[in-house]
Formats: C-alpha cells, structure tokens, sequence
C-alpha cells in the first residue's frame, strides 16, 4: 500500500476542513452532514498508515478507537435536535 505523504494529507485535510466550514456558514445540510464525518475518516486512515511499523500496538490501538468514537459521537451529534 502506497503511503500517504504529509503534503497531501495536509492538502486534502485542509480542503475538507473549508468544505466543513463553509457548509455550515451556508447551511448546506447535506453537505456538512457528508463531509463532517469524513474528517475523522480521513485522519483515522492517515493515523493508521503512517503508525503501521510502531511497537506499542496496544496503544496504537487505543488511539484508534479513540477515533472510531469520535467519529460515531460526531455522525450521531449531527442529528439532534438543538435546544
């Protein structure tokens, strides 16, 4: 597998951001809704890429979950009701 470099992770990262940014400024719904989650998707592959030769798996681990966490508490977020 082809390794992800900082530029372009960078590049990608950044670009989404700004989608995020301004699809909620605009209330682009379906929009933000898509490209919310695919934030934490996109750092997750990008964590598991370039710590794939670590030692502490355990931990490497953990911080995955992390991830997976954040993404599934970020996805359910998005559609409650705001009070």
């Amino acid at each position: 597998m082809k390794k992800l470099s900082f530029p372009i992770f960078t590049l990608v990262y950044f670009i989404l951001c700004v989608i995020v940014i301004l699809a909620d400024y605009f209330d682009l719904k379906w929009t933000y809704y898509l490209s919310k989650p695919i934030v934490m998707v996109v750092v997750f592959i990008f964590f598991k890429m370039r710590t794939s030769g670590v030692a502490g798996k355990m931990f490497r681990n953990l911080i995955m979950a992390g991830f997976v966490f954040s993404f599934l508490g970020d996805t359910l977020l998005m559609f409650t009701e705001n009070s």
